[in-house]
């Protein structure tokens, strides 16, 4: 499923949705209209709900999604109030309030390649332990949403990055049981006045200024489920 938190037409509240054919379908109602067992409407009611009790909502989710794909005639007809032309949805950052974002130095083909350009190798702490600086939870911007530029930075730049979301309060998870603990994976971009960071950096401390005014996020959580036919590689 590609799962997104998003306004209708209209309305100010978020809500939960399901990317469908064009269309996002909002779960809370597509649930109710389509008799969905043990389908409350609390825990279909945004991405901040359905992460709360992840397992149990995951298996509602698909659920709706399976029985809204492909309906026509009146059964279709008893969606009409759930399903939203994707055009006229406003989306939001998957998750709007997360409790930490922590952004991981941990492609090491891109790190040998940043660093060859300064002249310097990958140094050996690298392989240690995952580097990562916690980054602004509370400055998340949704896809296609405009950035401004701070009047303090004449170098803004941006990385694409792949964001995992977690699904469970975990600590100490073993590499093999990373899916125990995961939702699925996002898009993210990380906005960084270059000119700022350099200077953080020079100091021994940072980056923070030069990285916490925006993060872009979205547009959809994609659940492993969906990901899974073009993973390669490590089968774990």
């Amino acid at each position: 499923m590609r799962l997104v938190s998003f306004s209708p037409e209209g309305a100010g509240s978020r809500a939960l949705g399901a990317l469908l054919d064009g269309h996002v379908l909002e779960l809370a109602r597509a649930a109710a209209a389509l008799d969905v067992p043990e389908a409350s409407p609390a825990l279909l009611a945004t991405m901040e709900t359905l992460l709360q009790d992840w397992d149990h909502g995951l298996l509602v989710a698909r659920e709706t999604v399976a029985r809204a794909t492909g309906l026509s005639g009146p059964l279709r007809d008893r969606l009409e109030s759930a399903l939203h032309p994707r055009a006229t949805a406003t989306l939001h950052p998957p998750v709007a309030h997360p409790p930490s974002i922590r952004d991981f130095y941990a492609f090491e083909t891109h790190v040998r390649n940043a660093r060859a350009r300064r002249g310097l190798t990958v140094p050996p702490e690298w392989y240690e332990f995952p580097v990562f600086y916690f980054t602004n939870p509370g400055a998340l911007v949704a896809d296609g949403e405009p950035i401004e530029k701070p009047a303090w930075t004449d170098a803004l730049d941006y990385e694409l990055e792949i964001a995992c979301v977690i699904s469970h309060e975990a600590r100490d998870v073993r590499a093999e049981d990373w899916r125990s603990v995961v939702a699925g994976f996002t898009i993210m971009n990380d906005w960084s006045a270059r000119d700022i960071q350099r200077k953080e950096m020079a100091v021994g401390l940072g980056p923070a200024k030069g990285k916490d005014f925006a993060t872009s996020l979205g547009p959809a959580l994609v659940t492993l489920d969906e990901l899974e036919p073009n993973r390669q590689g490590d089968r774990h």
